[in-house]
């Protein structure tokens, strides 16, 4: 059939259409993914430099007996306060991550480090460290003779002793309850130990590590704060951080100080909850075993502002073939492993260590009360007994009534998806 003249098909006129609009519809997505390209790699220098900058001056010039400068109480240094705080805490998480995947790994494949570290790790989150500062600082200001890192790495020892036993458990918990039927596959496939850890273990224990580590980045700041002004030996050391800047407002009675840190610090915990918490936390949804989980998906917009950057992807893919060499290189380092499939996590306890234990802990005991004995005496050894009981009682009052405040609280929030995304910086 001929066509009326003047007429053109309904799909020519399509076609004509769209490319017409391509270029004009392409342009403004564009403009918007260079100029969202040039905002992230600006943030990311500032980022970088501001590092840079902020790790010099953790390492300058420094002797115990010269006079550190005290903390300026003017509110226009909060933000530099802020950023050397923030560092500390970010040091110290990564230090945390580092050794709880060590010792995780290490407890969920090795029953007799199972029995031994994991009773050990116990009593030593129990340990008031803040209390032995007396005793790491010296320490550390020998380990680094002439410079301020001394106290900075006893700082970071400080904050690294309020997150990672938590740390530890929850990454060792992670490994025993991966199904069997994941470890069987990775057999199967013949999994080296590297392939077994990157893409089986770490997967697998990404969302309860990362709730995890955000808890313990938040009790992490007590320890930050509390570490930044130390009294030893007659000596007081100040660190530049929002708790010597706290210390400082408190001592001289500046209350308006005091709310301006108060501010601040309110500040800081929305913006790391924006631009760090919240995009792992919605990343980390992708690796949920569960997926007929009815909870709701976490949403992020500056995961999804990141995932629409052309800069980042190519910056991905260039990492990602730069690593590619060290990745074959740890596969052929734990290949060996990986012949008969990597080392199962073994379920049988070996009856001797707990024997071992048990002797162990009955010879310390009697040690240390023979030498409370001979030292202080029976009625200092019994009163010590008894206010360890009385701090016994008030840890227990406390974790007894959070308990029954918060749980009702959590199951509320929680059952509420929009309160918990109105409260989860909170």
């Amino acid at each position: 059939m001929a066509l009326e003249a003047g007429r053109v098909p309904r799909f020519e006129r399509a076609r004509s259409t769209a490319r017409s609009a391509s270029p004009s519809a392409e342009r403004p997505d564009r403009t918007r993914t260079l100029l969202l390209d040039f905002a992230l790699l600006l943030l990311g220098l500032t980022v970088v430099v501001g590092i840079g900058s902020l790790s010099s001056q953790m390492a300058v010039s420094f002797h115990p007996h010269a006079q550190l400068p005290g903390v300026d109480l003017n509110p226009l240094l909060l933000p530099y306060y802020a950023a050397r705080s923030s560092l500390r805490m970010f040091i110290a998480l990564g230090i945390s991550l580092t050794i709880a995947v060590a010792m995780g790994s290490l407890t969920a494949r090795s029953p007799v480090a199972e029995r031994l570290v994991l009773p050990l790790v116990d009593v030593l989150q129990s340990v008031p460290v803040l209390g032995f500062l007396a005793v790491i600082v010296p320490f550390f200001i020998g380990l680094f003779p002439g410079s301020l890192l001394g106290l900075e790495s006893a700082a970071l020892f400080a904050i690294v002793t309020g997150q990672v036993w938590n740390l530890i458990f929850c990454y060792h918990q992670s490994l025993r309850t991966i199904p069997a039927e994941l470890r069987e596959a990775s057999r199967v496939y013949g999994f080296t130990g590297w392939q077994q850890m990157v893409r089986l273990e770490l997967p697998a224990s990404a969302i309860p590590m990362v709730w995890n580590a955000m808890m313990s980045f938040a009790g992490g700041w007590f320890f930050a704060t509390q570490s930044e002004a130390i009294s030893v030996n007659n000596s007081n050391y100040i660190l530049p951080g929002i708790g010597s800047y706290v210390a400082a407002a408190i001592a001289q009675q500046r209350l308006d100080c005091v709310l301006w840190a108060l501010l601040m610090m309110l500040l800081l915990i929305v913006v790391t909850d924006q631009l760090f918490w919240r995009p792992i936390v919605t990343w980390s949804e992708q690796f949920r075993l569960d997926t007929n989980s009815a909870a709701a998906p976490s949403h992020s917009w500056f995961l999804e502002t990141l995932q629409q950057s052309e800069l980042l992807r190519q910056l991905g893919q260039w990492l990602a073939s730069y690593l590619l060499p060290l990745g074959a290189s740890l596969n052929r380092w734990t290949r060996s492993r990986g012949r008969d499939g990597p080392a199962p996590l073994q379920k049988q306890e070996p009856r001797w260590v707990d024997n071992l234990v048990v002797l162990g802990g009955a010879v310390a005991t009697v040690l240390a009360c023979h030498h409370s004995l001979e030292q202080v005496g029976l009625g200092e050894t019994l009163k010590a007994f008894g206010q360890g009981l009385l701090t016994f009682g008030r840890v227990l009052a406390v974790v007894g009534g959070s308990t029954l405040i918060f749980l009702p609280l959590a199951v509320l929030i929680g059952l509420r998806p929009r309160w918990a995304a109105l409260l989860q910086p909170v």
